[in-house]
């Protein structure tokens, strides 16, 4: 497992990458550190997930509810933030699906989507054509 945060310079956006098998603690874990400090939540304008390289999604419909709650409570903070998660396989694409569901209430624009280009060039019209993420 390898779960890795990486901020842009202008702390604008976060990029995290997800690779092996993945539990739910662990992805629960990776999304406080995305919205904490609230400073850096602040600034927040983007967050591209990216589960293409995981294994194995080892997480039950609670692991997804908390991060749905924990999501609801970053909303709170800052109502400004475009998601775009990369899952390649159909339970990844479902789990994201259903945190959708719960989070349907938050002013998040939150998409899924099956390749990282996709979300990329998504990311891009809704936030700067200029965005780069390499």
């Amino acid at each position: 497992m390898s779960i890795i945060n990486l901020s842009t310079d202008d702390g604008s956006g976060v990029i995290t990458t997800f690779t092996g098998d993945i539990s739910g603690d662990e992805l629960i874990l990776a999304q406080k550190d995305r919205y904490s400090p609230t400073k850096k939540l602040l600034l927040l304008k983007y967050i591209l997930a990216d589960f293409t390289n995981t294994n194995k999604l080892e997480l039950c419909s609670n692991d997804v509810l908390q991060c749905s709650n924990l999501s609801l409570y970053a909303s709170k903070e800052n109502p400004n933030i475009c998601i775009a998660a990369v899952m390649n396989s159909d339970l990844g694409y479902g789990l994201s699906r259903m945190w959708q569901a719960y989070t349907d209430d938050i002013p998040w624009n939150a998409k899924v989507f099956r390749t990282r280009t996709e979300a990329e060039d998504w990311l891009r019209h809704e936030i700067d054509a200029k965005l780069s993420f390499s």
